[in-house]
């Protein structure tokens, strides 16, 4: 029998984590190589890892506090860059150096990092929406005026920001605020369609969630009740012709304890809604990724002194559940998912002398089979949790928990040339 009391850590923690998932749009000047980060967290590139590099050192004074988004690909001058705690936004250039550093007016911790074209979009945890031009002078600024409860997005048009029970969208070029809409309960997830400029909420609720959709008007489309259960993970898009969405949730009781499960539905914009598939799950799904063909569900979920964590395979098109690894470690982070791999991080305790708690997994997306594994030595805490970020040239850049550097994989056959 589960200890009550670490079931619910165990959601509250999943819970958290989903809504970290951020939903990130890369710089519209990368869509020749698909790397455009959408509801589905699906990322437009092959290959495992083969160099492991790393960062330039910063001093850690400049971002005191460590990391506190994942790193974010950028267009050229610059390479990417990361939102630290202090409030500062610090700017790698291509070489992997210190090249520019941004700070928040209000020195808030930054909640979450954006961007479209050459503008940057910094949303902190006060509440405080920044827009960035390519030279870093602030284009304008707005406000919540609360701490945001779920991922920002960036629509075709809009910041939109949560913030409890309201959305507040800002219009992207001058930051006025271009509609406000107010649910009638707590907003704990969103997602957004970039095909149908859709805006997808997920609402709190005693007993049941509701998925509720919005136009990128804000206004309200439709929406979804989910008697007896409570959604666990990110609300990840299919944007195929036959357009549906996948979550995790936990359903009814069985034996004292919340069956897990893994649901697709379609039509839910249309109010026609209609469950696919209902998959359980030994694990509290508590992150979704798609590619073109494939669903896939993972986390962990904590039994006593057990912890069951892995990641399952689901099909998109029929009712098959395609294949499922096991892990001893927790599955936090969230997973990026190409057509023909899947990519995480996981972290573990070492007792080595020069301590190894990083691991880059590379897995085949067709069965699940081990591509590459790639330890990143000397990460001081093990990495972020959060889905580990493609760039331009393909590599996969993960932060150290605790210091300030960025991890860098490069896949097979891309050689750095300085």
């Amino acid at each position: 029998m589960i200890s009550r009391t670490k079931e619910i850590g165990c959601l509250v923690l999943i819970l958290l984590l989903a809504s970290c998932s951020k939903e990130v749009s890369l710089p519209h000047s990368r869509s020749s190589i698909g790397l455009t980060m959408d509801g589905s967290h699906h990322v437009g590139v092959s290959g495992g890892p083969d160099i492991v590099g790393v960062s330039k050192p910063i001093d850690s004074n400049a971002v005191q506090g460590g990391w506190s988004t994942a790193p974010l690909p950028l267009s050229k001058p610059f390479s990417y860059a990361v939102g630290a705690r202090n409030g500062r936004i610090v700017f790698f250039d291509e070489h992997d150096s210190l090249g520019r550093m941004l700070v928040l007016t209000d020195h808030s911790p930054i909640d979450q990092l954006l961007a479209s074209g050459d503008t940057l979009y910094a949303i902190g945890i006060s509440g405080l929406v920044n827009a960035f031009g390519p030279d870093g002078k602030i284009l304008w600024q707005a406000s919540v005026n609360a701490v945001p409860s779920a991922p920002s997005l960036l629509t075709s048009k809009s910041v939109v920001v949560t913030a409890g029970s309201e959305v507040h969208a800002f219009e992207i070029g001058n930051g006025k605020q271009e509609w406000m809409f107010k649910s009638p309960s707590s907003i704990t997830s969103t997602a957004y369609s970039q095909k149908r400029d859709l805006i997808y909420l997920v609402l709190a609720a005693q007993d049941a969630d509701t998925i509720l959709v919005l136009g990128s008007n804000g206004i309200k489309k439709a929406s979804l009740g989910l008697p007896g259960l409570r959604i666990t993970s990110n609300i990840a898009i299919n944007e195929s012709e036959t357009p549906s969405i996948v979550f995790g949730a936990l359903g009814e009781a069985k034996d004292q304890r919340r069956e897990a499960v893994i649901l697709q539905y379609q039509g839910v914009e249309t109010n026609s809604a209609k469950l696919v598939w209902k998959h359980p799950v030994q694990f509290l799904g508590g992150n979704i990724s798609l590619n073109s063909h494939t669903a896939f569900a993972s986390g962990f979920r904590t039994i006593e002194s057990d912890v069951a964590s892995g990641i399952t395979a689901f099909s998109l098109t029929d009712t098959a559940t395609l294949w499922h690894r096991v892990f001893t470690e927790p599955i936090v982070a969230p997973i990026a998912a190409g057509d023909a791999n899947i990519y995480f991080t996981v972290s573990f305790e070492s007792q080595a002398q020069i301590s190894s708690r990083g691991i880059f997994e590379t897995l085949s997306a067709s069965d699940g089979t081990t591509v590459s594994e790639r330890a990143a030595r000397g990460a001081a805490g093990g990495f972020l949790s959060h889905m580990p970020m493609p760039d331009e040239l393909g590599r996969f850049l993960v932060a150290d928990r605790l210091r300030p550097v960025i991890h860098i994989f490069d896949r097979s056959g891309l050689k750095r040339m300085f």
